[in-house]
């Protein structure tokens, strides 16, 4: 039994319900049959049954997943390309209020794919600095109306410039030089601030523009001769305006104006995306037929590393667009790309000799001091008393070095028993909730018999009509049968749930005794008050990390059996 099913609806009924589940972390089905046969009502407005579809991705995220889940999977290895001199776009696509732009930027206690990447790539910029010299620089803009604006400063329309050297340009776009994930952010707020939004029917804080943040990298090293190869790259983070049909967001006047350009761009995406997934005919890409598909077009057939985020929801109120979002992603999937390195060889001209001269000078300077430092050192080191401290020196970096290796091993087997415990938690409370929910039904229809078995001896005692004492008798004898048949599948189900909650909480014993076998110090290893502190810490953490999950899991379902009895008690008061 799958306790996340929503619960089932009659075959007319238009409650909201869930279309689309995920099998793995590669497989979601759509608009899945119905556990008990029934036949579904026609949905959306093609008026066609679209059921048990199945899609194949290169990974799949649920609503349990987090920012730092989806940015992990998607964005972070582009980040190696990058360094490394390739260009990289990642562009969100999905319907209006899906959680597009929520994917991309976040929040401030949730931060996005903006901010995690560009923390991770000033990390990084940190960790080279020592070998070569970085530079970053972005731009922002957007595509509203088939018109191009800056976000970062007051300008009009920009207009788009095309070469076989630097590819699709904005001409005139302001460019900024951030030097911490700080400014960056303090860039997305104020661009974030003079991005068109406007509320319509299917979303209160609706993107009416595309936006697009441009990110450039330029890379040389610090030793480099009169020659000097730099490395050039561009990542592009690309939040799409979403895709909606009128008579769903309700537009009228310039929503409506602005709904139609969306759709018009986002369908010129979609035909240069057909026309790149058919290889054998060799089709024209038709990328001039929106500002946007050339400004796309080499992240999608050219020399770029391409991730495409698509963001759907699984409520059957959004049953066409998550339909058509999904074949979408499917026929874009298909799509490669030949990616090169951007290398320039440079060469320093004769009025760059002098400089890079007077380089060259510091650095040997420097070096001749670091010699001169190493020989005194050396010097130093002869006698038997320095000897002696450099070999306790050592023998307490030896310690200092094992205690870390320790410290890490510690985390790493932490880390993994409290896997399956967080799973485990999971289980065990959907158990435990749903068994409650069994146990409290079971009482209710018990309860309900022996009110309706009083019922039936008071007419019977009152009632001295024979035929309708014949009538009373056959429907007590079918509202019985009924009940005994409820209550041997409840029972059933039951100990089916009570066989799930011992398997789980058998689980978590376990792997708890694992866990604690791994918090503990090994007889060897000499920690500081300091590393011991930290890995009780990271122990006390999984552990509530665990427990909160178990906890939000019986939260969940505390309101589903609410609900569900809230019903259970109507129809019973119905039928007494």
């Amino acid at each position: 039994m799958n306790y996340e099913d929503a619960p089932q609806e009659p075959p007319n009924s238009k409650a909201i319900r869930k279309v689309v589940h995920t099998i793995d972390d590669h497989v979601l089905v759509f608009d899945p049959p119905d556990e008990n046969g029934q036949q579904r009502a026609h949905v959306g407005a093609s008026n066609k049954r679209h059921k048990d579809i199945r899609f194949v991705f290169d990974r799949v995220y649920g609503e349990e997943s987090s920012q730092r889940d989806v940015y992990e999977g998607t964005t972070r290895g582009l980040l190696d390309s990058v360094m490394h001199g390739y260009n990289a776009t990642v562009f969100a696509y999905g319907a209006t209020g899906c959680g597009k732009t929520y994917t991309i930027s976040g929040c401030a206690e949730d931060p996005g794919v903006v901010f995690l990447t560009m923390q991770e790539l000033f990390e990084r910029i940190t960790i080279a600095e020592d070998e070569r010299t970085v530079e970053v620089a972005l731009s922002y803009l957007e595509v509203y109306n088939e018109t191009i604006r800056d976000l970062l400063c007051e300008s009009g329309p920009l207009a788009l410039r095309e070469d076989a050297r630097q590819g699709v340009t904005v001409a005139g776009l302001s460019e900024h030089v951030p030097r911490s994930v700080s400014e960056v952010m303090d860039l997305m707020v104020r661009g974030n601030a003079n991005r068109t939004m406007s509320p319509t029917e299917a979303n209160a804080v609706s993107s009416r523009s595309h936006a697009v943040l441009q990110v450039h990298v330029r890379q040389k090293p610090r030793s480099g001769g009169l020659q000097t190869d730099v490395t050039t790259a561009t990542l592009s983070i690309i939040d799409l305006a979403g895709s909606e049909r009128a008579t769903v967001a309700q537009n009228s006047n310039a929503r409506m104006r602005e709904g139609a350009n969306i759709n018009r761009s986002l369908l010129a995406l979609a035909n240069c995306i057909n026309a790149l997934c058919d290889q054998k005919t060799k089709r024209h890409i038709p990328y001039r037929d929106s500002k946007l598909t050339r400004m796309l077009k080499f992240s999608l057939g050219g020399n770029c590393r391409t991730v495409m985020i698509t963001c759907v929801s699984p409520a059957s109120t959004y049953f066409e667009e998550t339909h058509n979002t999904l074949k979408y992603a499917n026929r874009a999937k298909n799509i490669k790309t030949t990616v090169n390195k951007n290398t320039k060889s440079t060469q320093v001209h004769l009025a760059q000799y002098q400089g890079k001269i007077k380089e060259q000078s510091e650095e040997i300077a420097r070096l001749q001091r670091e010699i001169a430092a190493l020989k005194t050192r050396a010097s130093g080191a002869v006698n038997n008393k320095s000897n002696m401290q450099a070999n306790q020196a050592m023998v307490e970096l030896r310690k200092q070095t094992l205690a870390v290796q320790v410290v890490q091993d510690m985390r790493n087997k932490l880390a993994a028993a409290y896997a399956p415990i967080r799973e485990a938690t999971w289980e065990h409370a959907s158990a435990q909730a749903v068994g409650a929910w069994y146990d409290h039904y079971a009482e209710s229809l018990k309860s309900w018999r022996e009110h309706f078995e009083m019922q039936f001896q008071e007419h019977q005692h009152n009632d001295m009509d024979v035929d309708d004492d014949d009538v009373w008798a056959k429907h007590a004898k079918t509202y019985r049968h009924q009940v005994d048949e409820l209550l041997r599948d409840l029972t059933r189900e039951r100990k089916t749930v009570s066989r799930h909650a011992e398997h789980s909480s058998q689980l978590i014993e376990r792997n708890s005794y694992e866990a604690e076998r791994a918090a503990q110090v090994p007889p060897n290893a000499q920690l500081t008050a300091e590393q011991r502190y930290h890995v009780d810490q990271e122990h006390r953490v999984l552990d509530l990390s665990a427990e909160r999950n178990g906890l939000r899991r019986r939260a969940e379902l505390a309101d589903y059996a609410a609900q569900t009895l809230a019903a259970q008690n109507a129809m019973l008061l119905k039928l007494t």
